[in-house]
């Protein structure tokens, strides 16, 4: 007969001690973002889930899901409004006609 199904495996607590530590961090982030409570935050489809594991396999990272096409966007913006204001402040002919 098989276990009982309460019974579940000790939960390793000494991670620090283990060899392949960082390997099992980054298998924990991939397991944390399929399992996420928001479906937002999962993976959109099984080929991101399969390419997370493939990364993993071959010793790299889970690729990062982040807002850095947002932010890289914010700041051409702020960079492009700072040196229209810049130009318009101290570009001479626009100082002159202002007199």
């Amino acid at each position: 007969m098989g276990k009982d199904r309460l019974d579940f495996p000790e939960v390793i607590t000494r991670l620090d001690e283990l060899d392949d530590k960082a390997e099992l961090m980054r298998l924990n982030e991939i397991l944390l973002r399929a399992c996420a409570n928001e479906p937002s935050k999962r993976y959109a489809d099984a080929g991101e889930f399969h390419a997370d594991l493939l990364r993993l396999e071959n010793g790299l990272a889970p690729a990062r899901r982040g807002r850095w096409p947002l932010w890289a966007g914010l700041c051409v913006i702020l960079l492009f409004a700072s040196f229209v204001g810049a130009r318009l402040l101290w570009h001479p002919k626009t100082r002159a006609a202002s007199r």
